[in-house]
């Protein structure tokens, strides 16, 4: 009932949208800061299985991939574990059809200290020794087209934070521009910047101001649709809070005739559970003992024994290159994967020139 009486008091105060006037700043912007922060900083732990389904288009080729995501969240003590396996592909190039199984696995273990990660691409060999790497904490980077996944990142618009990018809008709302506006529609907030290219973002106050929509257009100099690019995010309250059940992510270029959409589909999640510290052994992300490891913080050789690192003089050691293994995925998934990389690269530089 509270909840509901905070978003019904909400929605008051924003009757006054259309008699902004110069000098103003737009207090619903504040509040959507203030109240999608009071909603993400009540997740302590969080842990659950996600289902990933791709589709990719392009000229006489479809490919449709099936996946599943695991992770274990301990934000007080900055613990986090995930792995991500590839299940099934099909392939359809000229009309013929080719089905194959990859039982890939990549995953890792995040502490303050630094990311140990298991990139398995030949799982088949099941009895010889695994290669990790231990990586910078910053060896890690989560988003719509990668096997890094975070469930906190589905908290932010691209790589900054919900609150930081309403934060600036409500800044500039002092300052009223035809081509930046902002619309109540119900309890939904729709921010709008329309210059060169659209920027459109839609928030639910009653849905933990959090982001249900978040749109990137952009023509060509005949005003023709280059580019468009949509996440759509569907919430639910567990424990009190408002966290993602659904998001899909959508670009498409529609002169090239490609496209790729990416859904992930929560099958199960719980907050704010105790959490063992066995949710964060190697053994969860598919290390064994006798597996060779990596340190590239300091250039040390290591192996997994009874479940731990020890050092190893004899084990060699193999200089992780960033993205290395990311490569062997796309020749995995085919060439038709790095068209995307593309199109996502060019749309986040494109959003953080953005001034919204």
């Amino acid at each position: 009932m509270r909840e509901l009486l905070a978003v019904v008091a909400i929605v008051l105060c924003v009757h006054p949208l259309a008699a902004l006037r110069a000098g103003e700043k737009l207090e619903i912007l504040h509040d959507i800061a203030i109240r999608h922060v009071a909603n993400r900083e009540r997740i302590v732990t969080w842990k659950g299985n996600v289902e990933v389904l791709d589709s990719y288009v392009r000229p006489n080729e479809t490919q449709t991939t099936a996946c599943e995501v695991a992770y274990a969240l301990n934000r007080p003590d900055d613990l986090y574990r995930w792995t991500f396996r590839q299940l099934k592909m099909t392939r359809i190039v000229d009309g013929k059809t080719e089905t194959d199984v990859h039982l890939y696995q990549v995953g890792g273990v995040r502490t303050k200290e630094g990311v140990t990660r298991l990139d398995a691409f030949d799982r088949e060999k099941k009895n010889d020794p695994q290669s990790l790497g231990i990586h910078a904490a910053d060896y890690f980077h989560p988003g719509p087209g990668s096997l890094d996944f975070d469930p906190m990142y589905f908290f932010q618009e691209g790589s900054r934070t919900v609150e930081a990018c309403f934060q600036q809008f409500y800044e500039m709302s002092e300052r009223p521009h035809p081509g930046r506006t902002t619309t109540l529609e119900g309890t939904r907030v729709i921010y709008r910047s329309d210059f060169n290219s659209v920027n459109q973002f839609t928030v639910d106050l009653a849905q933990g101001a959090n982001l249900v929509e978040s749109l990137f257009k952009e023509s060509d100099q005949n005003g023709e649709l280059a580019m468009e690019t949509k996440i759509n995010t569907s919430y639910s309250m567990i424990s009190g809070i408002w966290v993602p059940s659904k998001v899909v992510f959508a670009s498409r270029r529609p002169k090239a005739g490609t496209s790729f959409t990416r859904t992930f589909n929560w099958v199960s999640q719980t907050l704010n559970t105790e959490l063992e510290d066995t949710e964060f052994n190697l053994a969860t992300i598919g290390a064994r003992d006798g597996d060779l490891v990596s340190d590239n913080r300091s250039g040390i050789g290591l192996t997994i024994k009874d479940g731990g690192l020890v050092p190893a003089a004899t084990v060699p050691f193999h200089v992780a290159v960033p993205e290395s293994r990311f490569v062997r995925w796309i020749v995995i998934l085919g060439t038709s994967f790095v068209v995307f990389a593309g199109i996502g690269i060019l749309f986040y530089q494109k959003r953080r020139r953005m001034s919204h």
